[in-house]
């Protein structure tokens, strides 16, 4: 285990969107108290997450 975050939700389905946050960096477990809930793979950010904010697309066309 890397690190441990305990969020308070309503329902397994708000605890699964809110630990989706988590998931750039590492895959993330969901557990309900000692009641294991579910697994969320890695997921690797978009090259449209990598840009700065600033950046602006070329207007020609």
């Amino acid at each position: 285990m890397i690190g441990r975050e305990d969020l308070i939700c309503a329902s397994d389905a708000e605890a699964i969107e809110l630990a989706t946050k988590f998931t750039d960096k590492h895959e993330v477990e969901v557990w309900h108290g000692d009641r294991f809930v579910t697994k969320l793979a890695r997921q690797k950010p978009s090259m449209n997450n990598l840009r700065p904010s600033s950046y602006k697309e070329d207007a020609q066309g």
